[in-house]
This record gives structure tokens, sequence and C-alpha cells, in this order.
């Protein structure tokens, strides 16, 4: 029987007073917040973030990857599984004293062989970014956590809280600790990893771990009855629209692709215009016409053309080749197996596509969403289901446990700027509606 916990509510003034804390982090008066994955602010983040945990009666610790992983056990638990899991240490390194740590709900309901729920998002930022894209999903989950705790409330799963590592990608690829947590990490990263001079290997060598056993922070499919992340939208379709809440259907797959047209290069001044084979001009003509094609498709489907370079360059010559990167997003993987197709059709013997990046779009979990939506009804909020255009840690967690994300206004849809805000009303509102779906979730 679902537990009635509408008296149950996120502490508002706490949430905003740890995230104004956690933005201070790495802040930088008009040049926005830098806390880039495994440098000095990050672990201070990190820290702050893990006191925290502990205060609330959470057990802490950190995987081989360098994810934070913080779990509260209902009562009388003692934390199973992990203690088996390669790099299921505590910040110690040893097993020792973890069932002390634990915090009793007062339930009486044994979880010891449920699934966890878990929570969480990343801390790391962008250079020059803002205070809350994955900074709100970690801290809300917290707050959701110890609002369960305090409040002895019963649940009958365990609960974990992670925080991410290196989702940003400054250093290697982007929601680099999700991938290895779900075993996603391809042969590229796995090579860094095994370098001892790469960037990678060297961050993960000044904490302490050995890169190599990175991989070893996999865990099982299963292991988790549900992973949800709260995130702001970092675009403007909520605000937009009067929505306060976003519902992820789906978070798009991404297609990237170099391409080459020629032409004909010749003297800019003596070369009459109808004669002339300028491969600018294509390439202007194509950017134009995928363009079009993917405005056709619809809200989840984009095309992005982000670098383009004509040759040889210079003022008095007609360009004769240019390249340009393209790249395509959706939803629904036939749409990106169309929009490729089209790209090869303009293309045409009078230049060469090379395929650079393929990742497939990443459903949503149809029971998670329906869980968000009856949490936003139960609460008299407003909402619409909405694909995701940008990456996150849900799209890999997926892989592992039934997925859902919530989204919250993004201030004139800017995001990864210093400018990036979100109002402090759907901050707790976001939060809220992660509890209220956090305990749908573990109680069903």
């Amino acid at each position: 029987m679902m537990l009635s916990n509408m008296s149950l509510r996120v502490n508002a003034e706490r949430l905003k007073s740890r995230l104004e804390t956690l933005a201070r982090i790495g802040y930088q008066e008009g040049e926005g917040i830098t806390r880039l994955a495994y440098g000095p602010e990050d672990v201070k983040a990190r820290a702050y973030v893990g006191d925290l945990l502990r205060e609330a009666g959470l057990t802490v610790r950190y995987d081989p990857a360098w994810n934070l992983i913080a779990r509260w056990e209902p009562a009388g638990q003692v934390e199973p599984g992990d203690r088996d899991q390669p790099g299921g240490q505590n910040e110690r390194g040893d097993d020792n004293g973890r069932s002390s740590e634990l915090r009793s709900s007062g339930s009486g309901l044994s979880g010891r062989s449920l699934p966890v729920v878990v929570m969480g998002s990343h801390l790391d930022t962008v250079p020059h970014g803002g205070p809350f894209d994955g900074a709100l999903g970690v801290m809300a989950a917290v707050e959701v956590a110890q609002t369960l705790s305090e409040n002895g409330w019963p649940i009958k799963r365990p609960l974990e809280v992670i925080a991410f590592a290196n989702e940003e990608g400054t250093i290697g690829g982007g929601t680099f600790g999700s991938q290895a947590m779900a075993g996603l990490l391809g042969p590229e990263e796995l090579i860094w990893l095994e370098d001892e001079g790469s960037a990678l290997a060297r961050a993960y060598r000044s904490l302490g771990l050995n890169p190599k056993q990175v991989p070893s922070a996999r865990r099982p499919a299963g292991f988790a009855a549900a992973y949800l992340e709260l995130h702001i939208e970092q675009g403007a379709v909520l605000e937009r629209a009067g929505v306060p809440i976003g519902i992820v259907q789906g978070i798009v797959g991404i297609n990237r692709y170099k391409i080459t047209l020629w032409g004909r290069a010749g003297h800019a001044g003596a070369t009459p215009m109808t004669e002339r084979d300028d491969a600018l001009v294509r390439a202007a003509r194509f950017i134009l016409e995928i363009n079009e094609r993917a405005s056709s498709y619809g809200l989840g489907t984009v095309a992005t053309i982000g670098r383009l370079e004509a040759s040889p360059g210079v003022f008095n010559v007609i360009p004769g080749r240019v390249e340009l990167y393209a790249e395509t997003r959706s939803l629904k993987e036939e749409i990106l197996e169309e929009l490729e197709s089209f790209l090869k059709k303009e293309v045409g013997s009078a230049g060469s596509l090379e395929v650079v990046l393929k990742k497939p779009p990443v459903a949503m979990d149809q029971s998670i969403m329906e869980h968000i939506a009856t949490a936003c009804n139960a609460l008299g909020v407003g909402y619409q289901f909405m694909p995701s255009g940008a990456g996150h840690d849900a799209m890999n967690m997926a892989f592992l446990a039934p997925t859902g994300m919530i989204f919250v206004p993004s201030r004139d849809g800017r995001s990864h700027v210093p400018e990036e805000w979100t109002d402090w009303e759907y901050v707790t509102l976001g939060a809220q509606v992660l509890l209220e779906t956090c305990l749908r979730v573990a109680d069903r």
C-alpha cells in the first residue's frame, strides 16, 4: 500500500543555502563557476557533499572511478552486496565500522534483498559555468535523503545518492563516471586509463587511485530498482510554455560527421560569377537544407554545423574545398538514419562523408515516467513530457536500472554560462517532485 507522504516536505531554505555554499566553490566574480573534473575545486565540492551525507546518516564511499556513493538502509539492515563489489570501500579503504555508520529509518521493514533506489547527478562544471547544472541533482538528492532520515520515514528499499565523476568530460570523455559504473567505457577511454602519461591517468593517480582499476567500478544490471535524476532543462521549452516540470521521455541520440565538399579554386577577380564552382556556396546551400530538413521533424530533432573551414582560405581565391562538421540529434533512431541518408544524398559525388560518432537514443522507463506524473498530480503541479537534447548520467544508468529524469525551467534557456539560473521556487518544486517520486518507487 502506498504510504501517504503529503505532510513530508523538503527543507527549501536548507537546500537553497547548500546550493549557494556549493556555488562559491570555484566561483570567480564575473567568470562564473569553474570546477573542472578531478581538480582542487571538484575535490573540495565532493568533500563538502560527503560531509553533508554523513551528517544525514548515510555511509559514504568512493568507487574506483571516483564516483561518490552514499547509502541509507532501512532499519536494522547491514548493507548487502556492495562490500563484495569491486571498489566497495568506505573512505578509509576498508569495511570497518560500516554498519555503525548506518542510520535506522525506524521502519522495521527488510530491505536487505531489495534493489536500491538511486538518485544523483554530478558536481563538476564546464569552465565558467553556472550554479545548477549537475549540482541541483546532487543537492536535491541529499535533501531528499536527509528529509527521509530525519523524519524516520519508513521505506522498503535502501537509498543511494551518487555524485558521478567527470560528467562534463573536461578530461577524457563525458559522463565518464556513470559510463564506468554501467560498464560502457569505450576503447578510447580504456586506452587513456592504460596510458600512464595521459591526463586522465594522471588525474586518477593524483587522487590516490589506480587508473587501471577504474573499469572495476562496474555494477551489475538490476542492482537498482530505479535511477532518478533532477536537472535543469538547459533550454527554454518549459519557460516558454509556462510549465514548471518536465518529464523526460528520453535522451537524444547523437550522430556526428566530417563532411568535405569540393569545388574548383580560381581567381576571385578574374572568374565570372556564371563560371564559378564555389565550394563555400555549396556549403551554404547544404547548411540551409539540413537545417530545414531537421526542423521538419519537430521538437527533439536538431541539426548543427559547429565547425567550418574553407580552403585555401584567402581573400582573393574562390574556395575549392570546404570541410565542415555536422551533428544531428533525435529521440528516434529512424530519424537519425533518415537524416544520414539525406546528408549522403546532398553531399553526392562532389564530396565525402565520414562518420565521427554515433550514440543511439536512450528511452526513459515508462513506469518511472508514470510515477513522476503521479507525483506531480498529487502535488498539483503542472508538467509536460519532453526530450532531453543534452546528454546526462541518466543515459548510462538506463542500462542498469529503470531510469527517469525530472526537468525544471532554465531562465532564458541558458546553461553552461555564468548567467545560468533557475528560480528558487522551481528548485524547491523539483526537489519535492523528486521526493514524492522516490517514495513511490521505494515503496512499490
